[in-house]
C-alpha cells in the first residue's frame, strides 16, 4: 500500500478505519494515526459537496459502500484540512468479499482548478463571442463551412443559423466574398501566417446588397479540427463618409480652379477649355464636356478626359441628362448610369444660363455608382452659376469693347475731318473742337467772342 501514488485506507465491517498509507498522510496533511482515528469524516476535517455543503457521514463513500454492499466510483469531493486548505479529491470505494471496504482517493485539485479555468474561460469566449456585435464565425480551413455564427452575423449579412450552419463560403455555396480574388488572398494569408488583420474586403448580403468589411482572422482548434475564428466589422458607413470627404475635397479644389478660370479667361471658349480640364484634372471626373445650345442641339465647345464613345460623333450632342437638362433648364442627376459601351456608372447634367435663358450645358461623367450626392450638386451647380455669371461678364465687355472700338472710330473720323466740327453745350460754351477748326475757337471760350 506504501509504494501506491493514490492514498488508501481500509476500514472494517463496523465503520472503523484499519489501515492508511502513505499517500494517504500526504495527500490530507494528517499523519496516520490522526487519520485511523477521525477517518475522512474527522470532526476538524471533513468532506464536502462541490456547492459547499458539508457531507453527512452516512453519504461518505466508504459509509455508502458498507450499507450498500455496491462500489462508489470516481465521486468528486472538497477535502477540508485542519489548516483551512482544500482540495479536490476523486474518491473511490470498493467493498471487499471478506468484509470491509478499500477507499482510494487521488488529488485532483490541479485538474479540477485546470477544468473550471477552462469552462471560464469557455463561458467568457461564449459571452464574448454571441455578444460581440460585429460579425464573428468559425469556419472550417479545409472547406470553408460554417460551423458557428453569432447574432452580428446574421443582423449584419440578413442570414439565418439554418440558412448558413453546414453551408459553405467558398463559390458554390452561400458565396458570401463578392470578388472570388480577395477569398483567395485572405485564405492564402491565413494559411501562411495563421492569421490576417485588418483585411478589408466586399461581401453581399442576403438581400443582394454589399457591404464593405474589415477582416481579422486566427487559425484554432475546434475538437482537432483546423478552423477560422473570423471577426468582421461592417465600415460601409465608415468607407462611404470617408469617399464623401474625398469628392468634396476634390470638387472643391476644382471649384478654386473655375473661379481662378472665371478671373483670368478673356474669351468663353477659353474659359470654357479651363473649366472642363479643372472639373477633370482637380475634381478627378472620368470626363468633363461643356455644349453650345443651338437650335435645342448641343454643340460640344470644350471637353476633357476619355470620352470612351459617350458622344455621338465629332462635336456632336448627348442624348439623355444633357439633352434633358438643355429642355427642362434643371440639373439632372443619373447615379446609375450605364451607356452602352463605356465605363461610367454616373453622370450628371448642368445647365449654364446668359441673360436667364440656357445657352450651355455642363456635363461630368464619373466611374462609381451613386456619386452624385446632395453636396456634391449643390458644387456643380454652384460652379455652373459661376460660369453663367462669367459668361455674361465676358458678353458685357465684348459689348463694352465693341462700344469703345465705335466711339474710337467715330472720334478719329470727326478729327481727321476736312470740315470745321465744333461742339459745345447748351450754354453755347465750346466743348471739342477738331483738327480743322480755326484756331481762335478753343474749349470753354464763347463762339461769337472768339
Amino acid at each position: 500500500m506504501d509504494a501506491l501514488s493514490q492514498g488508501v485506507l481500509l476500514l472494517d465491517p463496523e465503520g472503523r478505519y484499519l489501515e492508511a498509507n502513505r499517500a494517504a498522510s500526504r495527500i490530507l496533511g494528517l499523519d496516520r494515526e490522526t487519520l485511523l482515528a477521525e477517518g475522512l469524516e474527522g470532526s476538524q476535517t471533513g468532506l464536502f459537496e462541490h456547492g459547499g455543503a458539508i457531507l453527512a457521514l452516512d453519504e461518505a463513500p466508504g459509509r455508502v459502500a458498507l450499507r450498500t454492499g455496491r462500489p462508489v466510483r470516481g465521486r468528486e469531493l472538497v477535502w477540508a484540512g485542519k489548516d483551512g486548505r482544500r482540495q479536490w479529491l476523486e474518491v473511490t470505494a470498493e467493498p471487499l468479499d471478506g468484509g470491509g471496504v478499500l477507499v482510494n482517493f487521488i488529488d485532483i485539485t490541479r485538474r479540477k482548478l485546470a477544468t473550471e479555468t477552462l469552462r471560464a474561460s469557455e463561458e467568457k469566449f461564449s459571452r464574448s463571442f454571441h455578444g460581440n456585435p460585429d460579425s464573428v464565425t468559425i469556419t472550417r480551413l479545409s472547406d470553408g463551412v460554417y460551423l458557428t455564427v453569432n447574432e452580428g452575423f446574421m443582423q449584419t449579412t440578413g442570414y439565418g443559423t439554418e440558412e448558413i450552419l453546414g453551408r459553405s463560403s467558398q463559390p458554390g455555396g452561400v458565396g458570401i466574398w463578392v470578388d472570388s480574388r480577395d477569398r483567395a488572398r485572405f485564405r492564402e494569408l491565413l494559411h501562411r501566417d495563421g492569421k490576417v488583420l485588418g483585411f478589408e474586403a466586399q461581401f453581399r448580403r442576403k438581400d443582394g446588397g454589399v457591404l464593405t468589411g474589415l477582416v481579422s482572422a486566427s487559425t484554432i482548434e475546434v475538437e482537432g479540427v483546423p478552423c477560422a475564428l473570423t471577426m468582421t466589422r461592417d465600415i460601409t458607413d465608415l468607407r462611404s463618409q470617408a469617399r464623401q470627404l474625398e469628392r468634396m475635397t476634390q470638387l472643391y479644389a476644382a471649384l478654386s480652379h473655375v473661379n481662378q478660370a472665371i478671373v483670368w479667361a478673356r474669351t468663353p471658349e477659353a474659359l470654357m477649355d479651363r473649366i472642363s480640364d479643372a472639373l477633370v484634372r482637380e475634381g478627378r471626373f472620368a470626363f468633363a464636356w461643356i455644349g453650345w445650345a443651338a437650335n435645342g442641339e448641343i454643340r460640344i465647345a470644350s471637353r476633357c478626359g476619355d470620352a470612351q464613345g459617350c458622344l455621338d460623333g465629332p462635336g456632336g450632342g448627348e442624348s439623355g441628362p444633357a439633352a434633358l437638362a438643355l429642355r427642362e433648364g434643371r440639373p439632372v442627376i443619373e447615379n446609375d448610369f450605364a451607356p452602352d459601351g463605356t465605363g461610367f456608372k454616373a453622370a450628371a447634367a448642368f445647365p449654364v444660363r446668359k441673360a436667364g435663358e440656357v445657352c450651355a450645358v455642363l456635363m461630368v461623367y464619373a466611374n462609381e455608382c451613386g456619386w452624385f450626392g446632395r453636396n456634391e450638386v449643390a458644387l456643380l451647380a454652384e460652379a455652373a452659376s459661376d460660369v453663367s455669371f462669367a459668361l455674361e461678364h465676358l458678353d458685357l465687355d465684348a459689348k463694352r469693347k465693341q462700344a469703345e472700338a465705335s466711339l474710337l472710330r467715330i472720334s478719329t473720323a470727326v478729327e481727321q475731318s476736312p470740315l470745321s466740327i465744333v461742339i459745345m453745350d447748351a450754354a453755347w460754351r465750346i466743348e471739342y473742337v477738331n483738327s480743322s477748326t480755326p484756331s481762335g475757337a478753343t474749349p470753354g471760350r464763347s463762339p461769337t467772342r472768339s
